[in-house]
């Protein structure tokens, strides 16, 4: 099993991988701060933005929301929110409204636990 621990934090984490994180921007931990602060901010947009185009039967604009925001998570290696915004992004595409609606408010509490555990995470300097 992946490890997902940050150093600095006690916890268990299940949805972030910082090593995979670290790899992909090249073991630069200021750039990946970054990033996860642009994922943090721009991912709530997306959130948001799901939410209402499926509450007006959006289609296009659901699934580019849900696209957009897999693509995000995956970036900096937060696998759960990723498996969930695929699995909604599936779902509008195969027409399936109610299933893709039943999946935001999950999608919401492992995005919302995610931002709390990368907030008050202190990543270590440079690892280069």
């Amino acid at each position: 099993m992946t490890d997902y621990s940050i150093p600095g934090y006690s916890g268990n984490l299940q949805d972030f991988d910082y090593e995979d994180a670290l790899d992909r921007v090249g073991g630069d931990v200021e750039f990946l701060r970054e990033l996860i602060d642009l994922f943090i901010e721009t991912s709530e947009g997306n959130i948001d933005e799901l939410t209402r185009s499926l509450d007006h039967g959006d289609t296009d604009t659901s699934r580019r929301a849900a696209h957009t925001l897999k693509g995000a998570a995956g970036n900096v290696s937060a696998s759960k929110v990723r498996e969930i915004a695929a699995k909604i992004e599936e779902a509008i595409s195969n027409g399936d409204m109610d299933i893709a609606e039943s999946m935001v408010d999950p999608l919401k509490s492992e995005f919302d636990n995610l931002v709390i555990i990368l907030k008050s995470t202190e990543f270590p300097d440079n690892e280069f």
